[in-house]
């Protein structure tokens, strides 16, 4: 009995991995630009989270690793499995630094499955999966030859993703497509402001008139401090007749520490609690808000670098006037 649970033990985690990814791909088909939005707040290096191509072509490469890990013989099998592993590891360390998060952290991690909110349940689930993959790696055999036909282990993985896909079409179906970006609350009795530098209180409202793209950083945020580089050219691409104003989540002194806040630390607007990008909706950072005097507590929150800067610039800015340093 321990020796058929020694071989069955790993050949199963080794299984359950190569769906895990074959799930994970399918199911982020055909929600390309969704995937890529979450892609800043997870901490993502900016020239992935940027690209198009990593957005597309990533849940293809979890489906074909997964694949290989399932439908081919050793050695392949091995190799992707340990591939598998190691891109398990990943998946933890990005959802612990994530649900550690003040803010909200969301991810398209299985296609709009589950609520997509990075969670301490999202940090054990990927364990769970990463410790499959190690078990799988003390099999001696592959899934694929492990059973009289190698199709077999495929199979089931087929008829469970078929029905994932349409256990998750069935939900889309009942919930309302969400938004570009989030609704914000009802205006509040009390009076929300923005806090000079200096220590001066402004009131939200008086950000309505000329309309204000308000943009806002959090100290512990690398998608913010990568994209506070590129901020510094925006105020040269709005539309005729917008401002332009960035918000520090939280104090002065904590956006000192950081060389690439350094110089904003003393132009910025602060909001220390995060009350005022509570009310505007406020989902992950770096976030962007614009108000109008129709809508004094803006259209919605944007998350993302991409999406962020193509709310605020007028197409075409960087390609016609930089020689395109921007390029998504």
């Amino acid at each position: 009995m321990e020796v058929a649970a020694m071989t069955i033990v790993p050949l199963i985690g080794a299984w359950l991995a190569g769906s895990v990814l074959i799930a994970s791909g399918v199911l982020k088909l055909g929600r390309t630009e969704r995937f890529r939005a979450g892609l800043p707040a997870l901490g993502m290096p900016s020239f992935l989270a940027r690209s198009r191509w990593f957005a597309r072509g990533f849940p293809a490469a979890e489906a074909v690793l997964g694949l290989v890990v399932i439908a081919t013989p050793n050695p392949w099998s091995r190799l992707a499995l340990g591939l598998t592993t190691a891109l398990f590891g990943v998946f933890v360390v990005i959802a612990i630094r994530a649900s550690q998060r003040v803010e909200k952290v969301e991810c398209e991690c299985f296609g709009g499955l589950s609520n997509g909110t990075i969670t301490g349940v999202t940090v054990l689930r990927n364990s769970v999966f990463l410790a499959a993959a190690g078990a799988g790696l003390a099999s001696a055999q592959s899934p694929a030859s492990a059973l009289p036909s190698p199709w077999l282990p495929l199979a089931a993985t087929a008829v469970v993703v078929t029905i994932l896909v349409l256990l998750r079409n069935a939900r889309a179906s009942r919930t309302p497509a969400p938004a570009r970006a989030s609704t914000p609350a009802p205006f509040p009795d009390e009076p929300l402001v923005l806090t000079t530098f200096d220590g001066v209180d402004i009131a939200l409202a008086e950000f309505h008139d000329p309309p204000t793209h308000l943009v806002f950083f959090s100290a512990d945020c690398s998608s913010c401090r990568t994209l506070v580089a590129r901020f510094r050219w925006w105020p040269h691409g709005l539309l005729e007749g917008d401002d332009l104003q960035p918000v520090l989540l939280g104090a002065a002194e904590d956006f000192r520490l950081h060389d690439e806040f350094a110089p904003l630390v003393p132009h910025a607007l602060y909001d220390p609690q995060r009350v005022v990008a509570r009310h505007l909706g406020m989902t992950a950072t770096p976030g962007h808000a614009y108000l109008t005097r129709e809508h004094p507590l803006g259209t919605g929150w944007t998350a993302g670098e991409a999406a962020i800067e193509a709310a605020v610039v007028r197409p075409g800015f960087f390609t016609e006037t930089h020689g395109g340093i921007t390029e998504h």
